[in-house]
């Protein structure tokens, strides 16, 4: 499944000016991709097939940000090409090559409703842990500017979210 998150909206002009009914079509698309980003439109990705340099994953959202205390604001989260190939190296954690690709590829499922979210101890990352076939961690630098960006996918122990949890940094998220 592919969804894009960039609405081409259809103008017609001629080279002297743009009429009255393509600026209303202009504003009807505008709004269409207004409702579609409140709507969290995220890219699925098949990691056997990457074409594109990015792909929007998710949304820190107000909830995040309020359970975990952070001092920003809603922005995207992007995966890029590199990233996503980068993971590749936590394969050996799962059964098989298809439990991994199956896992890595709901990363927009996993930000979009995690079980957990915590900062990691050294404050550099939100992590989004979702219990799917295993438990499953997707890491989210924390930075300035525009957009925030997965840094790394891998598996976590019970045993190691439990100490999280006894620390405080994750915090269970809830519907």
């Amino acid at each position: 499944m592919s969804v894009t998150n960039c609405y081409q909206p259809k103008i017609q002009s001629t080279d002297r000016k743009i009429s009255l009914i393509d600026v209303t079509e202009l504003n009807r698309s505008y709004a269409l991709f207004i409702i579609l980003r409140a709507e969290f439109v995220l890219e699925y990705f098949d990691i056997d097939n990457i074409h594109k340099r990015e792909y929007l994953v998710g949304q820190l959202t107000q909830k995040v940000i309020s359970l975990l205390k952070l001092p920003t604001i809603e922005t995207d989260i992007l995966i890029s090409k590199d990233r996503i190939k980068y993971t590749l190296k936590h394969e050996p954690e799962f059964d098989s090559y298809e439990q991994y690709k199956e896992c890595f590829e709901m990363t927009p499922d996993i930000i979009a409703a995690p079980d957990y979210v915590a900062i990691h101890p050294n404050g550099e990352s939100i992590e989004y842990i979702k219990r799917l076939n295993r438990l499953v961690l997707v890491a989210v630098r924390i930075k300035s500017g525009e957009h925030l960006w997965v840094s790394s996918f891998f598996t976590i122990s019970q045993a190691k979210l439990n100490l999280y949890i006894r620390q405080g940094t994750a915090k269970r998220f809830s519907k």
